[in-house]
């Protein structure tokens, strides 16, 4: 099964809960190019979720 085929066959709501999950991680560097002043803040907070979100999978291991 290729990628796409795999794609198309799960469920929408599988697929926005995944895509809003990435969106922890994709936000912030974005903030920080189109803001230079808030870079540090936003370095913080994205360090911040990568360590929540790791912290979860620590737990469901």
């Amino acid at each position: 099964m290729t990628f796409l085929a795999s794609l198309k066959a799960t469920p929408g709501a599988i697929l926005i809960y995944g895509v809003l999950g990435l969106t922890g991680f994709l936000g912030p560097p974005l903030v920080g190019l189109l803001v230079p002043a808030y870079g540090e803040l936003v370095l913080k907070l994205l360090i911040a979720y990568a360590a929540l979100i790791l912290s979860f999978l620590g737990g469901a291991r």
